[in-house]
């Protein structure tokens, strides 16, 4: 072997490759790092970027001689304002729901001119139609009146005007009867006369109905006076909150 041989070596790269292959490996890194921080849920998102939407609105038109239009997720439009984020939970949902129905009822009672006679209330039950026993029933009678005919087709369409199950509760006063009949019957017959003229006749679905007597148990005035007892006995049919159709 010559000595040109022994003096010969292999080609190799030059000492900065190994610093430049170091850099790019850690700016490798760095930016999956930064791809994987920038990964997002969708749908949170879409939740924040609609409530800030809603707190500060977003302008739809532009004064000038043209009209800005978007796209993206924070649209345009021109809706004002807001001073703060609008946040509405179910019970106030409920309320909203139970003033509106309230609202409907005695609208429709005033306009068969019966609003002296009948009253409306928003109890934690519901909305409450409280309608005097004579009425609808002699006394001492657990049979329609025939006056009461047209109220409670009244009824009927309140009824079938909402998803509301409804409680038909009859009272009398604690008067006893001078019937064979008892003041618990005649509250149970009486309301269940009353069920069955709705599903009978104006067709209300019964699974959508309840029936109870409750006699003089639940007065809502004194007994001691003919007025008293004149309120005491009545009929209601309450509008129940978050109630589902009974049937089977």
């Amino acid at each position: 072997m010559s000595d040109d041989e022994d003096a010969y070596e292999e080609p190799t790269a030059p000492a900065w490759m190994a610093t430049f292959g170091d850099l790019m490996s850690l700016l490798l890194t760095f930016f999956i790092l930064l791809l994987s921080f920038a990964s997002m849920d969708a749908q949170r998102f879409a939740e924040v970027s609609g409530s800030v939407r809603d707190a500060f609105g977003v302008q739809l038109v532009v004064p000038g001689k043209f009209e800005a239009m978007a796209d993206d997720m924070i649209s345009l439009n021109d809706r004002p304002m807001s001073s703060h984020l609008s946040v509405i939970d179910a019970k106030t949902r409920q309320q909203i729901a139970t003033k509106r129905l309230a609202q409907r009822i005695k609208a429709s009672i005033a306009a068969k001119r019966m609003d002296r006679l009948i009253e409306v209330d928003e109890t934690a039950r519901g909305v409450v139609i409280r309608v005097p026993g004579e009425l609808m029933f002699t006394s001492g009678s657990t049979e329609l009146r025939v006056e009461s005919l047209v109220f409670l087709q009244e009824v009927a369409s309140l009824i079938n005007g909402t998803p509301d199950t409804v409680a038909i509760e009859g009272h009398t006063d604690s008067s006893p009867s001078s019937s064979t009949t008892n003041n618990w019957q005649i509250s149970t017959s009486r309301a269940v006369a009353t069920l069955e003229f709705l599903v009978d006749v104006a067709r209300v679905d019964p699974a959508r109905l309840q029936v109870t007597g409750f006699a003089d148990t639940r007065p809502i005035a004194s007994n001691e006076d003919a007025e008293g007892r004149a309120r005491n006995r009545r009929v209601e049919f309450t509008f129940l909150h978050n109630q589902e159709p009974t049937g089977g």
